[in-house]
């Protein structure tokens, strides 16, 4: 029979594999937020055009 422990466990996660989990969990907010920062250059980008647009008007 196996003596018996006392305290906590003392369960310790291989390096590797925390590596791993870390970059599970990472990866899907990371592409959600690389589409809104996507989304917001695309907005800005449309507002630039049409302040050229209005300065073209002005200067022309």
């Amino acid at each position: 029979m196996p003596p018996r422990r006392r305290g906590r466990a003392t369960r310790q996660i291989p390096i590797e594999s925390e590596g791993q989990n870390k970059e599970a969990e990472c990866s899907i907010p990371v592409r959600r937020r690389a589409r809104q920062v996507d989304d917001e250059v695309d907005v800005l980008a449309a507002r630039v055009d049409e302040m050229e647009l209005i300065m073209a008007g002005f200067s022309g």
